[in-house]
């Protein structure tokens, strides 16, 4: 089940996490399809979550690194 969270950010709209599956979903503003992100550690979710500029966490610690 994905806990759906609404963020405040320019780009994303909302981030969901899957705690058994580790697995980071995305839905930005643009686009429909959420992205997906596997084996994506707690506390990287919880760090992106509270994070000043979800753009910036998102490219600096995530895009890239979490491949499914």
């Amino acid at each position: 089940m994905i806990l759906w969270t609404s963020v405040n950010s320019i780009e994303i709209k909302k981030l969901g996490y899957e705690r058994e599956d580790k697995r980071l979903h995305i839905a930005f503003k643009r686009g429909d399809i959420p992205q997906e992100h596997c084996n994506v550690p707690e506390k990287i979710y919880r760090d992106f979550l509270t994070s000043q500029s979800k753009g910036t966490y998102y490219k600096q610690y995530i895009e890239g690194k979490y491949q499914c």
